[in-house]
């Protein structure tokens, strides 16, 4: 596998990027690109950098987790939004009902310095051939613990452990939180469970239901909790650890648990009835540039799918990225692919919520 460079992080504030005082451009188009996308990669200041850089205005609904998003795509909600950030297994399903547009990739120049695992990976087409995807972030999920709080580990059992009691946070995503149960229970396809499986995974869940503290959805309510000492663990994604460890100066870990770890890949989609393409366009552009993949790696530690910014990273989170030996760390990862019944899957996490 060719060596891939960490996507920078965001903070979600001015660090880094010194926005405060932009001003928007009188150039900028004046219908807003309206976006769905998680909270970690949003933020007013790429907002404004976006627009000065590209004249683009764009207006973000954020979106709580994949499941959610493909769903409300899958019924028709892709008459309100232009540009939806979605994981790729998510996208053959869409692309062969008909609700996605396909995607030029000569009008996304940037695309053609993404690394050769994310240059059209199988995910990415419809069965006509199309494209109808392009990633721009990855990374992995992984254990996250208050080491002040929680013994040396690299299990996700510490997320089921009776002696943390109270103290345990899961997001609240029925995709992620079974599957990261299942590895636990060392199913061997935990992303593509039979129906046999799925339920012991639930019931394995709800045997545990009263160990966990909460749910949590948004990347400022886990930090939240954590930073607090509301909850000591939780499976965690790496700007979470990142901001805790290095602008909270928390005692956190972040291992790549010896189950594995989750590894994903977010994309960009363009529903079937936008009309804001040629903005679309733009936008996914200047996501793959140095623009916004350096800050997003050094403020949030993700990488970005192309090598533009790369260089221009402080000698300190390569180090801590882990910049040159990305491929041992990805062999290690259990890349998530497409549920066999979503809704399978959505309901046994309702019912063991509901427990």
């Amino acid at each position: 596998m060719t060596t891939m460079y960490r996507r920078g992080l965001l903070k979600g504030t001015t660090a880094g990027l010194a926005l405060g005082g932009l001003t928007r451009p009188a150039f900028a188009d004046a219908v807003p690109l309206k976006l769905w996308l998680q909270s970690q990669w949003w933020s007013d200041d790429y907002a404004a950098a976006c627009e000065k850089a590209i004249g683009i205005k764009v207006q973000n609904t954020t979106t709580a987790n994949n499941p959610t998003t493909f769903s409300k795509l899958m019924a028709g909600g892709g008459r309100d939004v232009d540009l939806v950030q979605i994981a790729g297994p998510f996208i053959p399903p869409m692309a062969d009902k008909g609700i996605l547009q396909s995607i030029d990739l000569s009008q996304i120049p940037n695309a053609k310095s993404q690394y050769p695992d994310f240059a059209k990976p199988d995910y990415v087409f419809g069965k006509d051939g199309k494209v109808y995807g392009v990633p721009f972030v990855w990374g992995y999920d992984s254990l996250l613990y208050n080491a002040d709080k929680v013994a040396p580990s690299d299990s996700f059992g510490v997320l089921y452990d009776e002696k943390y009691k109270g103290h345990i946070g899961l997001r609240d995503d029925a995709f992620f939180g079974l599957s990261t149960a299942a590895l636990y229970l060392g199913k061997d396809k935990p992303f593509a469970m039979s129906s046999k499986d799925l339920q012991d995974v639930k019931k394995f869940l709800i045997s545990k239901k009263p160990i966990i503290r909460t749910f949590w959805s948004t990347f400022a309510d886990v930090t939240t909790l954590m930073k607090n000492g509301d909850i000591w663990a939780t499976a965690g994604w790496l700007p979470i650890y990142w901001v805790l460890k290095q602008t909270e100066k928390m005692n956190v870990q972040y291992p790549v648990p010896k189950e594995g770890a989750p590894g994903w890949v977010a994309c960009f989609v363009i529903p079937k009835e936008t009309k804001n393409v040629a903005a679309a366009y733009k936008y996914i552009n200047w996501m793959l540039s140095a623009d916004w993949a350096m800050p997003i790696a050094r403020d949030r530690g993700y990488y970005s799918t192309a090598s533009l910014g790369v260089a221009t990273l402080p000698a300190e989170t390569k180090q801590a990225l882990n910049i040159d030996n990305l491929d041992s760390l990805m062999k290690r990862l259990k890349w998530s692919t497409f549920p066999p019944d979503l809704q399978e899957w959505t309901e046994a996490w309702t019912e063991f919520k509901a427990a």
